[in-house]
């Protein structure tokens, strides 16, 4: 299976660099090896005001991302522990 191009938004790649090493090698694992090869089955997809967004998880964090599928490109655009919630209004996230 052909490898799916990841990038990270400043905000998320922001809050993977003021992690801790296993933290950050857990989350650094999941986009690696989870959303380069298969994003669609390594988040579930959200709803509401989220929806076309999908969510996974690595350890207690919860890493937020959206899918172009002609581009086969994912975009991380919210990465924080699992007890808090995104707020993406108003943003525009373009894959």
């Amino acid at each position: 299976m052909s490898a799916w191009e990841v990038r990270i938004a400043p905000e998320a790649a922001d809050s993977i660099a003021a992690l801790v090493h296993p933290v950050a090698a857990s989350i650094v694992g999941l986009l690696t090896d989870g959303l380069a090869t298969r994003p669609h089955t390594t988040g579930l997809p959200l709803g509401r005001e989220l929806t076309g967004y999908r969510a996974a998880r690595a350890g207690n964090y919860r890493i937020v991302y959206r899918i172009d599928e002609e581009a086969r490109r994912v975009l991380v655009v919210w990465m924080a522990h699992g007890s808090d919630r995104p707020d993406l209004a108003g943003q525009e996230h373009t894959v």
